[in-house]
């Protein structure tokens, strides 16, 4: 494996799935009226840890990314298209629908040097 190109990570994606967790397992467990709100909202946490990347690394072979409870998921180069638009960067691989979001923290403070990250080492980039 090639050293790393390009690591981002975020605090906030890392950590706010578990407050969610929480708040949502605490407002169920209270019963009553909201209940049914405490486990959308438990849900909500689960799909941000298990779907959303809080970690990714580019590399030339391509790009690591890191989900909670301890998934990992590699996205080798030549499968990906990387969109890159005022919503952010984000990875696709070419037999899915949906991509995941390469960001840098709440916003995308880096785009631009990620953009010319993965365009020097030969990933497609779309806009």
């Amino acid at each position: 494996m090639s050293p790393s190109r390009f690591v981002g990570q975020s605090l906030p994606l890392r950590l706010l799935p578990w407050l969610l967790i929480l708040v949502g397992a605490c407002t169920a467990v209270a019963g009553g009226s909201r209940a049914v709100l405490g486990v959308l909202v438990l849900a909500l946490g689960a799909f941000a840890k298990v779907a959303v990347p809080w970690r990714f690394v580019v590399v030339d072979e391509g790009i690591g990314l890191w989900f909670g409870f301890g998934k990992r998921r590699f996205l080798p180069r030549d499968e990906v298209t990387v969109h890159v638009d005022l919503a952010g960067v984000r990875v696709q691989p070419k037999s899915e629908h949906f991509g995941y979001p390469l960001t840098d923290g709440i916003g995308n403070r880096r785009a631009a040097v990620l953009k010319a990250v993965l365009e020097e080492h030969g990933f497609r980039v779309a806009r």
